[in-house]
């Protein structure tokens, strides 16, 4: 989930000091657009659809703020998805046990 959106922490690393009030601030869209049914975020870009849609009404406060909570959602959804992985090893673990006390079980006469 959400593969896409390790540059745009390099992005915002990028692009975090380099504004000051008043000046233009990018979009974040790096164009993967796919929105995720789970998080209602954007695969690319971690915005939500009303988020995507509003951007260009956006003071450039509001587009700082914005941008300001991409990279905690990426370590959320980062943080989501090594949770995840934990557990499907741990269910993959459990499985392959299963498996071997079985085969053990049917070698002992």
């Amino acid at each position: 989930m959400h593969g896409q959106v390790f540059g745009l922490e390099r992005r915002w690393l990028e692009l975090r000091n380099c504004y000051d009030e008043g000046n233009r601030l990018p979009s974040p869209c790096r164009a993967v657009c796919r929105i995720d049914a789970a998080s209602g975020l954007c695969e690319g870009c971690l915005r939500t659809l009303d988020e995507i849609a509003g951007w260009s009404a956006l003071s450039p406060a509001a587009k700082r703020a914005l941008w300001a909570q991409l990279p905690l959602r990426f370590d959320r959804l980062a943080r989501e998805h090594e949770a995840e992985l934990r557990r499907a090893a741990e269910e993959v673990d459990a499985i392959a046990q299963a498996a071997l006390a079985r085969a053990r079980a049917r070698k002992t006469p």
